[in-house]
């Protein structure tokens, strides 16, 4: 299974404003809240953001295609805080086993040059201060960096 990873360094989300995740003391609900909201206008249908173990998680889908999306934050010693986003697509049983549909690295939620993707909504066109590094999980290719 491939996950793509996006890992950011910012001070846009506050994570001492979020509610506490109950499961684990990890931030990033405010993270995939406000990327579900781009998300969704730009077509996608994506659930409310829920706590897990390792952060929390929401599921958006646009047609056929269905995505896991994570977020989790670490604080660090100033206000930038390390953010993760994995996007896991999901796919049938049947899928996995004849080992079809798998996440590419040009697909439409994580590759850079789509109009939708996850690492566009996250930068937008707004100048920044901010690091950025895309990543497959399921082998060591870089995907792209900024």
């Amino acid at each position: 299974m491939a996950v793509h990873l996006i890992h950011l360094t910012t001070d846009r989300f506050d994570p001492a404003a979020e509610r506490p995740n109950p499961i684990n003391p990890f931030p990033g609900e405010a993270l995939l809240t406000w990327l579900s909201s781009e998300l969704r206008a730009s077509g996608y249908d994506t659930t409310d953001t829920q706590a897990e173990d390792w952060g929390w998680y929401a599921y958006t889908a646009s047609g056929p295609m269905s995505y896991m999306l994570g977020a989790s934050g670490e604080p660090g010693s100033g206000q930038d805080v390390h953010w993760i986003i994995a996007i896991n697509e999901r796919r049938s049983l049947r899928d996995r086993l004849f080992r079809r549909n798998k996440m590419l690295a040009e697909d439409e939620l994580s590759a850079p040059s789509s109009g939708c993707s996850a690492r566009r909504a996250t930068f937008g066109s707004r100048p920044s201060k901010e690091t950025i590094d895309v990543r497959a999980v399921n082998g060591s290719d870089r995907m792209g960096h900024r």
